[in-house]
């Protein structure tokens, strides 16, 4: 088991997250907790790679077109850092 730690400002963004997208990052959640993330690379649909530019160490998931999860992965937790929206 994996250990999903987010951020506290990802609570407040909640509301304003499409549900469609807040159901993919839910599923997302559960692929990582039991899987890691191994599983979450496996799944095309997520179409996760690493942060380009300064963010070094960190990676990405898209959750759909204009969506996705940022997070770190640090020994067996993962720590979300931001759902972004473009």
């Amino acid at each position: 088991m994996w250990t999903i730690v987010e951020h506290r400002r990802i609570g407040r963004h909640i509301d304003s997250i499409p549900a469609k997208t807040l159901k993919r990052y839910e599923t997302w959640k559960d692929v990582v907790s039991l899987s890691g993330p191994e599983g979450v690379w496996r799944i095309e649909g997520f179409h996760d790679e690493p942060r380009p530019g300064k963010k070094k160490g960190r990676r990405q998931s898209w959750l759909d077109a204009g969506w996705r999860v940022v997070y770190r992965i640090r020994k067996r937790e993962i720590r979300v850092r931001a759902l972004r929206g473009q």
